[in-house]
């Protein structure tokens, strides 16, 4: 259980302090310069990686905010983005705990 306990927190280390870093910053810009393709890709990533983590309500919401601003529309992105900022800060606490969690690894 050690190798697969490693790898998981290696891939929530990745997520949480390289890949959420860079879509954040992406998806910031884009909502500062109204650019919705840059939203919507943002979103798109993001909803793929709440995806990977299964974790539904980041997912929805940036489901959500990439077809809006794949219509071209940004209006309230803005308050979904931060919705969405705290979601996923919610799911990396999460997971983090979730690995550090003696108990989740006990074998049975």
């Amino acid at each position: 259980m050690g190798a697969k306990r490693g790898l998981l927190r290696e891939l929530i280390r990745i997520f949480a302090q390289e890949d959420w870093p860079r879509i954040s910053g992406d998806l910031t810009r884009s909502i500062n310069i109204e650019d919705a393709a840059g939203v919507s890709g943002a979103a798109h990533a993001v909803k793929g990686l709440a995806g990977e983590f299964r974790a539904p309500a980041a997912y929805l919401l940036a489901e959500r905010m990439e077809n809006q601003a794949g219509r071209g529309s940004l209006t309230g992105i803005d308050a979904s983005a931060r919705v969405l900022e705290h979601e996923v800060a919610r799911l990396i606490e999460e997971l983090t705990a979730f690995v550090e969690n003696d108990s989740c690894w006990d074998a049975t």
